[in-house]
């Protein structure tokens, strides 16, 4: 099926997108947070490959295939009090979501940063406090801007098939 390929592409090419800049973001928000400089740099990396199993699973997601994931299987950290979820992992869900938010997607434009924090400030009860507050503080520092601007890569006219080493299908 081309429109499903064509999906599974897309996906993957808004998987490198989106993993580049919360792995960004992620690795900001550590150093100011006081991790050291590996701890920084191995959740740089986590940012980057999060969602790399919700590529394996496109054709399964968003309706794409008729045997799609329930609301149980999609579940994250299910229950779980803040103060339960390893720090690392605190960061890195602020920082993924505030990526999804500023980042178009198929169903939806992407928001600007502020309405992003507002967004987030409406699930502030799910959040570590000291990780939004540091967030907050840093999210509008012309310094993060540019990172934000930096990390965005174009890849319209990237051809999936020469980085899997295939010939493209007729």
């Amino acid at each position: 099926d081309c429109g499903l390929e064509e999906n599974i592409i897309n996906d993957f090419k808004d998987g490198i997108s989106h993993g580049i800049l919360v792995g960004n973001l992620t690795y900001a928000l550590a150093k100011r947070l006081g991790m050291s400089e590996d701890e920084a740099y191995e959740l740089k990396l986590a940012g980057m490959i999060h969602d790399v199993g919700k590529l394996k699973l496109s054709p399964y997601l968003y309706g794409r295939n008729s045997d799609g994931l329930s609301i149980e299987e999609m579940k994250y950290m299910r229950n779980l009090s803040v103060e339960e979820i390893p720090f690392g992992a605190r960061i890195l869900r602020l920082t993924d979501e505030f990526a999804a938010l500023i980042s178009e997607r198929p169903y939806r434009k992407a928001f600007d940063i502020d309405t992003a924090v507002d967004i987030i400030i409406e699930e502030i009860k799910n959040m570590d406090m000291r990780v939004f507050l540091e967030f907050q503080r840093m999210i509008h520092e012309e310094s993060t801007l540019k990172l934000i601007e930096d990390s965005k890569i174009r890849l319209e006219n990237l051809d999936i098939y020469d980085l899997l080493n295939e010939e493209k299908p007729q």
